[in-house]
């Protein structure tokens, strides 16, 4: 199994290619989601000069929900890509897999879609469009991973540690509550990374983001797999931790950690995450009730 980590910022590159780790995740300006930082393509020329020299894989997160306007930004990245010998493009709108299409392109991609692909079926489809690997709906059980793991036909992808975004909406809500409110000026805080929002009914504080793409919310408490790991690993190719909201102290240890217990499973390590941290969905089935309170 290949351990994949989302770049958060370039200052720390230097110290995440001394890790043993497999692949680093690149944001690309004006198509990515939910990255601290993204780049322009320049610059991620010479982070994949670097990446290369350390014998690691690059990765490019596109996975950005376009308008029509944006299209042709996507079109100026792909004309480019051919020289920058990137290794895999995440993406979730399928114009990135029309585009990649004409560019001769779509054995580099993975499917992100978040919350969609859920069963074997949807990995069916995606190895018949040729494409390089599909990233599991973060929803899914540790009873569903296993499962699609069991029926495997392509290599597989999952989001293992970190926050979980669970909402986002096009909308500058964040933008809006502070233009009602006067508390403060609604430019100071756009792409800020330290505001949380919490629900009447709820004794939960959740992460919230504005940026150009719009309103993010994500889950009070981000997911550790370190319970369940021998499962996943087992099950998956490529095990990816998200650095979104970490400082590079911890991010570090994260990934010492992580690479750790893959040798020896460590009791001490799953404590040290126990109270900061969940396990997601792993043993949290998703269901809908009806107005009676039954599940659908």
């Amino acid at each position: 199994m290949d351990f994949a980590v989302m770049l958060s910022e370039q200052a720390i590159l230097e110290r995440l290619l001394k890790k043993d780790i497999d692949i680093v995740i690149v944001g690309v300006e004006h198509l990515s989601h939910r990255m601290k930082e993204t780049y322009d393509l320049k610059t991620i020329e010479t982070m994949t000069d670097l990446i290369h020299q350390h014998n690691k894989s690059v990765y490019l997160n596109m996975n950005a929900l376009l308008h029509h306007n944006q299209l042709s930004l996507l079109e100026e990245a792909f004309g480019s890509l051919n020289e920058l010998e990137i290794d895999g493009i995440l993406f979730a709108d399928l114009a990135v897999y029309q585009v990649a299409k004409r560019y001769d392109l779509q054995h580099l991609l993975i499917y992100y879609p978040e919350t969609y692909l859920t069963s074997d079926e949807d990995v069916r489809f995606w190895k018949a469009q040729d494409i390089k690997s599909v990233i599991m709906g973060r929803e899914l059980t540790l009873k569903d991973i296993e499962s699609i793991g069991k029926q495997k036909i392509m290599p597989l992808t999952h989001i293992g540690h970190g926050y979980l975004n669970m909402f986002h909406s096009r909308r500058p809500l964040v933008e809006n509550f502070f233009k009602f409110t006067k508390d403060e000026d609604p430019e100071t805080i756009k792409d800020k990374k330290n505001l949380t929002i919490v629900e009447e009914i709820r004794d939960e504080a959740y992460p919230i983001v504005q940026d150009s793409f719009g309103t993010h919310v994500y889950r009070a408490k981000p997911l550790a797999s370190f319970n369940d790991f021998d499962v996943i690993k087992t099950s998956i190719d490529t095990f990816v931790i998200d650095t979104l909201f970490y400082d590079e102290k911890e991010i570090i240890e994260i990934i010492d950690d992580y690479l750790a217990f893959n040798q020896s499973k460590n009791k001490a390590i799953i404590n040290k995450y126990a109270s900061s941290h969940d396990d997601g969905f792993y043993h949290k089935k998703t269901i809908y009730l009806d107005g009676k309170g039954e599940g659908q």
